[in-house]
C-alpha cells in the first residue's frame, strides 16, 4: 500500500486460478489466497473481494469455504469472445462480470486481428455514429458487462464514457455475439504452460 500510495484498494483479484506452480494444489492455495483477501477487507484495506480468469469449478472451490462471497469475476469478453459458460456460471452464482479487453486487443500491429477494423464494427459505427471502440463497450453494457477499457489518451478516455446516449439493436448485439476470427490469445486456465 506505501509503493502505491494508497490507504486502501477498490478492488482486489485472485487474478488466476491455477498457475503450474500450484497446479497439484490449486483449490488450497487459493483457498488460502480468498481467506488472506477477507482479512484485507475486515481491515478496511479492500473495499471488494473477487476472482478473474475463473471459471466454475474455480469459483465453486471458493464459494465452498468463502466467508465473503466474491463481488466480481473478471474475465476477457468482446464481440466474438463471449465465454457463455462462464459468463452463465459466473452470473448463476451472483457475480458481476467485467470485462478485460473489450475492444479485442491486437496483436501486435497486425490489423487483421484487430475486430476495431471488422467490416460490422465498421457498418455499425456508420449506423449508430459511434466510434468501433464506442460500439464495443455498448455491447458489453447491453450484455450486462463492465467494461474496463485501457487508455491513456484522454481524448479515448472522453469517448470511452460517451456511450450512454444510445442503445443497439437486438439484432446488432447477436452479429457481435457472433463474430468470427478474434478469440482469446489465453489458454484455459486449467491447462496453461505458466
Amino acid at each position: 500500500m506505501d509503493d502505491l500510495q494508497l490507504e486502501y484498494l477498490d478492488l482486489y483479484l485472485i487474478h488466476w486460478p491455477n498457475p503450474t506452480k500450484f497446479r497439484a494444489q490449486w483449490e488450497k492455495i487459493n483457498n488460502e489466497s480468498w481467506k488472506a483477501m477477507e482479512e484485507f477487507q475486515k481491515a478496511g484495506r479492500v473495499r471488494s473481494i473477487g476472482l478473474s480468469n475463473c471459471h466454475a469449478h474455480h469459483i465453486d472451490a471458493i464459494l465452498k469455504n468463502a466467508a465473503v462471497k466474491p463481488v466480481v469475476n473478471q474475465i476477457r469478453l468482446c464481440p466474438g469472445d463471449t465465454k457463455d459458460e462462464v459468463v452463465k456460471a459466473s452470473l448463476d452464482r451472483g457475480l458481476l462480470l467485467e470485462a478485460y479487453s473489450p475492444l479485442g486487443g491486437t496483436s501486435g500491429t497486425n490489423l487483421s486481428t484487430n475486430i476495431l477494423k471488422d467490416p460490422l464494427l465498421l457498418r455499425l459505427e456508420q449506423k449508430y455514429r459511434k466510434s468501433a471502440a464506442q460500439i464495443c463497450l455498448r455491447w458489453c453494457l447491453q450484455r450486462g458487462f463492465l467494461p474496463l477499457p485501457k487508455s491513456t489518451s484522454p481524448k479515448h478516455i472522453a469517448a470511452n464514457l460517451d456511450i450512454f446516449d444510445f442503445e443497439m439493436q437486438e439484432e446488432d448485439i447477436k452479429a457481435l455475439n457472433d463474430l468470427k476470427g478474434y478469440p482469446d490469445p489465453f489458454p484455459h486456465p486449467d491447462k496453461t504452460t505458466w
